[in-house]
C-alpha cells in the first residue's frame, strides 16, 4: 500500500505558511512582516502603482493590502503621493530607507529558494517553477470562471 500524503492544496499551504514563519523570522530586525513581503517587493518593481494593482496581482482583497500598505507607511517604507493625472487616485512609492534594505531583503528570499530546492539541479528547479507558474495561472482562471459563473447563477436583487 502506498504512503499517504496530503492534497496537493495542502501541500502548497504547508509550504505557504513555513515562508511566512522563515520570512517573519529575517524580517524581524527591519520591522517587517511576511505579510508586507509581497507589497514591497511589488513596489520595488513598480514604483508608482496604485494599490488596486498589487491587490489584482496578489489576488489579496483590499483590506489586506490597505493594511499592509498602512504598516509600511508608518514604518517610513512607503509614501502615498496624489497622481498628477487623478487626484482621487494615490499613488505608492518606497522610501529611501526602503529602498536601502530592498537588496537585503531579496537576498532574505532568494536563499529561502536556495535552501528549498537545495536538492535540485538547476534544470530541475526551472522545470518545478515554471510548472507552479503554469499551475498558479490556472487557478486564476478557475477562480475567474467560479466568480463568473457565480455572477451569472446570482438571482437579481429586486428594488424595494
Amino acid at each position: 500500500m502506498p504512503d499517504h500524503h496530503p492534497p496537493f492544496g495542502a501541500l502548497l499551504s504547508m509550504m505557504y505558511r513555513n515562508h511566512h514563519i522563515y520570512l517573519n523570522t529575517a524580517l524581524k530586525p527591519y520591522g517587517l512582516t511576511a505579510g508586507q513581503f509581497p507589497a514591497l517587493m511589488f513596489l520595488y518593481h513598480h514604483p508608482g502603482c496604485m494599490q488596486e494593482a498589487i491587490t489584482r496581482r496578489f489576488t489579496i482583497d483590499k483590506g489586506t493590502v490597505a493594511r499592509a500598505i498602512q504598516r509600511l507607511e508608518e514604518e517610513g517604507y512607503v509614501t502615498k503621493e496624489a497622481d498628477p493625472e487623478n487626484r482621487r487616485a494615490v499613488q505608492l512609492n518606497l522610501t529611501e530607507k526602503a529602498l536601502s534594505v530592498c537588496e537585503e531583503i531579496l537576498a532574505i528570499e532568494s536563499a529561502w529558494e536556495e535552501r528549498l530546492f537545495s536538492d535540485y539541479d538547476k534544470r530541475t528547479r526551472m522545470v518545478i517553477s515554471e510548472q507552479i507558474l503554469s499551475l498558479t495561472e490556472q487557478s486564476h482562471r478557475i477562480v475567474a470562471d467560479a466568480r463568473e459563473h457565480d455572477a451569472e447563477t446570482e438571482p437579481e436583487k429586486s428594488e424595494l
